[in-house]
């Protein structure tokens, strides 16, 4: 069960931080907040200016880095950019996939204001494995091969297995615990809280080597899951099979 916002590793060139939910990386004009931007939290944390090198949706949670300087920060984007960086993600799906382990690709449109799935444009891909199965939900792992906005929410929703709760691509309902556990009952007069109401959507580990640094390094980062995901699947688990 993950701290706050806690940071899971940092040297001289880089921090990377266990984003909760509900935090903002990238802040629209409207939604900013000091108190709820990832950048300026760990900056006060660290005393230092910090550079954004990846990021996740607010509503989603998991592993995100910041450089420590400007060469870092452009060695480790030229790294995401070339899809030199490995990314696992836990995710829960709606629905049954037909495949246990497959690689989902498409070609999208990519303008100002959204993300389309056409016939022609850029490739974006997905390669996913099935961790378990529940009445209704997939839990899987899914590794981008590609680098574009929202691609994990995306390609799964193209295929008809959306995340589990996303506004966006599908209903965006939460999910009760009185929804699959039998004989559920609720103290009277008091009004059920859904276990979890976010993305279920989780950048559990990242892998790279910076080959342009001297140490030649190879960083594994690993970010526990927040406790609204984790009760969730614990609770699929005995209730939901």
């Amino acid at each position: 069960m993950n701290k706050k916002n806690e940071i899971i590793f940092q040297d001289e060139n880089f921090i990377a931080v266990n984003k909760e939910p509900g935090i903002c990386v990238f802040c629209s004009k409207d939604d900013f907040d000091d108190k709820n931007n990832l950048k300026n939290i760990i900056e006060q944390s660290v005393n230092q200016e910090l550079f954004i090198v990846s990021s996740l949706d607010k509503d989603s949670s998991g592993i995100v880095i910041f450089a420590k300087n400007e060469n870092s920060a452009e060695l480790l984007r030229e790294l995401f950019r070339d899809g030199k960086v490995l990314r696992k993600y836990i995710v829960l799906l709606s629905g049954t996939l037909e495949n246990d382990e497959e690689i989902i690709e498409k070609k999208v449109l990519i303008s100002r204001d959204e993300i389309q799935i056409m016939p022609y444009g850029q490739r974006v891909a997905v390669k996913y494995k099935v961790m378990e199965k529940f009445r209704g939900y997939t839990l899987i792992e899914a590794y981008p091969l590609t680098q574009i906005k929202r691609q994990i929410r995306l390609l799964f929703w193209s295929i008809g297995n959306p995340l589990a709760i996303d506004k966006e691509y599908s209903s965006g309902e939460p999910i009760f615990l009185s929804s699959f556990k039998r004989n559920y009952k609720m103290k009277e007069g008091v009004k059920e809280k859904p276990i979890i109401s976010r993305l279920t959507l989780h950048c559990s580990e990242i892998e790279f080597e910076i080959p342009k640094l001297s140490d030649k390094k190879k960083y594994s980062l690993k970010a526990q899951m927040p406790k609204d995901f984790e009760i969730t699947i614990k609770q699929m688990r005995k209730y939901y099979r």
